[in-house]
């Protein structure tokens, strides 16, 4: 696999490519980093700037308690003339609903409503006692106003730097609401103090609750100076919380973004951001290899295909035809074209010496045939003159093997096939021409013959023929009867398997009166002659009622020459 040309081109073009999107990659989340933290900075901006009337106003109260507180502890020697001062203030200024001056003890002795409540149980107040410093507290409904307020604390000191006790004013909570309410759709702003405790929101006190689940606790938080901000889930929605430092750490305002792609205006970009080098990367690799495929492997591929299917049958057919193909694949094309038409040119020499080789092997097949009759007929007029039985009988020996010989290269120069025999068709020839010239007429034989159809190299079929003439000889020479049963002739020729042949000759023999020659043991060593050229193996097995020859050999398998081939 890693020798295919595309893979390897694939792998080189993502190793020199690899360094570039790794570093656009390297670069892009620096990029996307420092965005999210503008982004971050101006959530922070805008949330503050939501909040900065409210702000403000809490300021502007904050200093209407100090300078109340003041007046009140210069005053407090003349009670009536500190609650004048403070009722005077409050229906003078529709913004706050009340002032007062609380006494070191919780006492409040001095306000705008000349009531006289003790705060001195409160731990709120118990706490600020202990740590001095501005408050903004919320109450839903205020211990003189009867309504919901947010009321700014201050400490007040003496010259001597001795706590006197704290200036207080409160302003109506729906006033707050109303400069919380930004012009942001999306934005909901609260204000809480360190304890989280929730002092106003824009959507109105009844919404406490939904800035109270986000469970803010300032106190115990890192709070950078600009604030933070983070996304949470809040109720299946995606919710984007900034949280502003407000009053000197003592109050913050939350912002509740409903919507975090407005909050965050880079969010989405900031996300998948990252993904578009290495996205750019592919897409690269891509337009590489495509230019490559388009340019060089289409081709290489067709060029391929084309040569796969070359057929020496059909040499025009594998010639390539490339259209609108790169000059230097175009002269490949052409040196493979040429090429065929060489390879064209030989064959058909080839296939001429061919034709000429087997039209002389045949013709020389058709005289040796024919002089091997001529020898058969010398023979025969020369059997017609010898009164010995003797030597007419090893003078027809030698002319069955002469004729065995001329039906061999009879069917050697009459097959269409010069390089196989059927060798079934000559055995038949063969075996008939034995029986008719030395079947013995006194017995009455039918002889069983079941021949395989088989082809095989003439380098095998000539001593096969050879061998069966001599089997078959021999036996019809020493066939008999059995007692009760006529004579028996079995020839078989099998194929065990694709690669090997046997051949059977069977016998039978039994005692009569027809007296039978006596043999010289040639037809024998004959025998063992023609299994050893054909490398095969040889078994005999004789019992008083039969003799069989059975022979195996293994198919000649000839290497293909390379001009045949072509």
């Amino acid at each position: 696999m890693m020798r295919s040309l595309s893979v390897q081109l694939l792998t080189m073009l993502t190793i020199a490519l690899l360094p570039l999107g790794l570093i656009a990659v390297y670069q892009t989340l620096k990029v996307v980093n420092e965005v999210e933290s503008i982004a971050e900075r101006d959530i922070l901006a805008r949330t503050a700037q939501a909040a900065q009337d409210e702000l403000g106003l809490i300021r502007r109260a904050q200093g209407v308690a100090y300078a109340l507180g003041s007046a009140a502890a210069s005053t407090s020697e003349n009670p009536e003339l500190c609650d004048a001062t403070m009722r005077n203030f409050v229906n003078q200024e529709d913004e706050f609903v009340f002032a007062g001056f609380l006494q070191l003890n919780g006492t409040l002795s001095c306000s705008s409503t000349d009531e006289t409540i003790d705060f001195s149980t409160s731990p709120a107040w118990h706490d600020f006692v202990g740590r001095p410093r501005p408050m903004v507290t919320f109450n839903s409904e205020g211990a003189t106003s009867r309504q919901s307020v947010i009321t700014a604390i201050v400490p007040m000191y003496s010259l001597s730097g001795e706590l006197l006790g704290a200036g207080a004013v409160s302003i109506p909570h729906r006033l707050s609401r109303e400069l919380l309410e930004p012009s942001i759709q999306s934005l909901e702003l609260a204000i809480i103090n360190q304890r989280g405790e929730v002092l106003s929101t824009s959507p109105g006190n009844d919404q406490v609750q939904m800035f109270q689940r986000l469970a803010l606790e300032p106190g115990t938080m890192e709070i950078h100076e600009d604030g933070l901000t983070y996304r949470i889930e809040d109720q299946d929605a995606q919710l984007a919380i900034a949280l502003v430092p407000l009053i000197d750490g003592e109050s913050y305002i939350v912002g509740r973004w409903t919507d975090s792609s407005s909050a965050f205006a880079v969010s989405l970009l900031g996300t998948a951001t990252p993904a578009f080098p290495v996205i750019m990367w592919l897409t690269s690799l891509f337009v590489a290899f495509f230019a490559i495929d388009r340019l060089v492997l289409q081709y290489l591929k067709k060029m391929r295909k084309r040569m796969a299917a070359f057929s020496a049958d059909d040499l025009q057919g594998s010639q390539i035809n490339l259209r609108n193909a790169p000059r230097e694949v175009d002269e490949i094309a052409a040196c493979y074209n040429h090429m065929i038409d060489q390879i064209a040119q030989d064959h058909s020499d080839l296939e001429r010496n061919v034709r000429e080789k087997e039209l002389l092997l045949k013709e020389v097949h058709h005289r040796v045939r024919n002089n091997l009759q001529l020898i058969a007929s010398i023979l025969n007029m020369q059997l017609r003159q010898i009164d010995s039985p003797e030597a007419n009988a090893v003078l027809r020996r030698v002319q069955d093997r002469v004729m065995s010989l001329a039906t061999i290269h009879k069917s050697l120069y009459t097959d269409t096939n010069v390089k196989t025999v059927q060798v079934d068709e000559l055995l038949t020839e063969i075996i008939d021409g034995t029986l008719d010239v030395g079947l013995n007429p006194d017995l009455n034989i039918s002889p069983e013959v079941n021949l395989a159809p088989i082809q095989l190299d003439p380098d095998q079929a000539i001593p096969l023929s050879l061998l069966l003439t001599e089997a078959t000889t021999n036996a019809l020479k020493y066939m008999g009867p059995s007692e009760n049963e006529d004579p028996i002739l079995r020839i078989e020729l099998s194929e065990p398997n694709p690669k090997e042949v046997a051949l059977k000759v069977e016998n039978s023999r039994g005692n009569n009166e027809i007296q039978t020659p006596e043999g010289t043991g040639l037809g024998k060593r004959l025998i063992e002659a023609f299994v050893q050229q054909l490398g095969g193996e040889l078994d005999i097995a004789e019992t008083p009622d039969s003799y069989t020859i059975r022979v195996r050999f293994k198919k000649l398998v000839k290497k293909t020459p390379l001009s045949e081939a072509a």
